[in-house]
């Protein structure tokens, strides 16, 4: 049975050799080749695992050598500059692999306008034009100022044909335009007090008139007290051609009231009647002013220049204090009077008219015919025959170190070097008083001689004074005893005291 079964297989190899035309040799390398091509197999994973491996590797090698930047190290690149009215754009770089990190959008500047400016003024029948200039691009912004006059103000007639305009009434507009004949036929010939200005509910924000600009007629010769004092967005005022009296503090704190042109017919400027007028840069004085009174432009931060026209008389006390800004002033020949602390103590320099009889300049010192220094500006020395020395002559100085006031000055007003650099005063004998907050604010203060004539120390003379200050006082402990200190000098508590009377009792 075993050789029939051996026979068949014999066949069955033939008739398949026959068919798929193969040589016996191949079938008997077919038959051989399940274990070649199964080692073959494992030898060829094998292989690819060696390769996958060292791929791995190599991956692994390259993602090391090309790992993320960090952009540890930026600069910031700026595409287009924004403007007034373009958006401006930043990108940021990284300064190792150039990347840009981020795209920034800058919104645009806005304009930055000043005060409006008529070019065409406005009648009855006739459409004003005025512009506003923008500080950085120069654009004009043009506006209409519709014809005929606002509606609903309020005016109180004199009897007489003419009348005054009494306030803003039920007037709604921001920009007013004031008829030169009222409702009633009667000429408007004053803007009168307080037209503008609630003194009583000054501090209620619904009582704050808020126009933006007026235009007064022709026919209008004075303007009130208070007028338009605290009219904060009050930008633009047109002048009437007849002016001749601005009443005081008429425009006082009008926060954007840039410039003033005064025609020439006005011919007294009152009590404060700009003061505190923060944004004023630019004034023109009438041609035939005479008087400018105390404090007109008190606090007026910005101006920086002004010119007192020939033919003042008159400028009162503090009528240019604390104008910073102001480096040098000229006094006409027609001046009579000035009053104490005209100007900053920061003034660099002053020049008085060579005609005018009344001041001079001395050893850059201005001073009055009497003998009285107005102000001391620059490097200045008190001259041998100074008589007195006015309020805040020396404020604010920081050329002064050393001061030695002479015998013939009976009188030193308040504040005279408040928040200078002085460091040492010697007080004239026959001085009584030492008056309100003399050394106020003077840190350098060393050393103060004070006579044994003194009787009275003012309020706040010694006070903010941060160093031990050494008084060296002519009488004795029992004489400086007796005088009068009012309040406020701390300093004087702290001081080292040196009493030379004392010390003359002890050697006699």
């Amino acid at each position: 049975m075993k050789k029939y079964r051996i026979l068949f297989a014999c066949v069955f190899i033939f008739i398949f050799v026959s068919f798929a035309g193969c040589e016996f040799a191949d079938i008997v390398d077919y038959m051989g080749l399940y274990e070649s091509s199964s080692e073959n197999q494992s030898e060829l994973q094998e292989t690819s695992s060696v390769s996958e491996t060292t791929s791995s590797e190599e991956t692994s090698i390259e993602e090391t050598e090309t790992e993320p930047c960090t952009h540890s190290r930026t600069q910031s690149v700026t595409e287009s500059k924004r403007s007034c009215t373009t958006h401006g754009k930043i990108k940021i770089v990284c300064l190792d692999c150039k990347e840009t990190i981020e795209k920034i959008k800058k919104d645009p500047l806005g304009h930055q306008y000043g005060g409006w400016v008529t070019v065409s003024e406005v009648s009855a029948d006739t459409d004003g034009v005025k512009y506003r200039e923008c500080g950085r691009c120069k654009e004009r912004e043009y506006e209409t100022i519709p014809a005929g006059y606002s509606a609903g103000l309020e005016f109180i007639s004199y009897g007489d044909g003419t009348c005054y305009l009494a306030s803003i009434g039920s007037c709604k507009s921001l920009d007013i335009v004031v008829p030169e004949v009222s409702p009633n036929g009667d000429i408007v010939v004053a803007v009168g007090n307080n037209a503008f200005y609630d003194e009583e509910d000054f501090w209620s924000e619904e009582k704050i008139c808020n126009i933006r600009s007026i235009v007064l007629p022709d026919s209008v010769e004075v303007i009130g007290n208070d007028a338009f004092n605290t009219c904060m967005n009050l930008e633009s005022v047109k002048f009437p051609k007849k002016l001749k009296i601005i009443g005081e503090r008429a425009f006082a704190f009008c926060d954007a009231l840039s410039t003033v042109v005064l025609p020439d017919g006005v011919v007294e400027i009152g009590k404060s009647a700009f003061s505190g007028c923060i944004k004023l840069t630019s004034v023109k004085l009438s041609k035939n002013l005479k008087t400018i009174g105390e404090q007109a432009f008190e606090c007026c931060y910005e101006l920086s220049y002004v010119n007192i026209p020939e033919g003042v008389t008159y400028i009162g006390r503090a009528a240019f204090y604390y104008c910073d800004k102001i480096a040098s002033i000229h006094i006409p020949a027609s001046v009579e009077w000035i009053g104490d602390c005209i100007v900053s103590g920061k003034v660099k320099r002053i020049t008085v008219d060579p005609l005018n009889s009344h001041y001079h300049v001395e050893t850059n010192c201005l001073i009055s015919e009497d003998g009285r220094i107005i102000i001391g500006f620059g490097n200045f020395e008190i001259p041998a025959d100074a008589t007195s020395i006015g309020e805040s002559a020396f404020e604010y100085s920081s050329s002064i170190s050393h001061i030695v006031i002479p015998s013939s000055v009976t009188e030193i007003a308040d504040s005279v070097f408040a928040c200078s650099s002085v460091k040492s005063v010697t007080l004239p004998e026959g001085l009584t008083q030492i008056m309100d907050w003399l050394f106020f604010d003077c840190t350098s203060l060393e050393s103060v001689t004070i006579p044994k004539s003194v009787e009275k120390i003012g309020a706040g003379a010694f006070c903010e004074i941060h160093n031990r200050v050494n008084i060296i006082y002519a009488g004795t402990s029992d004489e400086w005893g007796n005088i009068y200190i009012e309040d406020w000098n701390e300093s004087l508590v702290t001081a080292k005291m040196t009493f030379l009377g004392d010390e003359f009792s002890d050697e006699s």
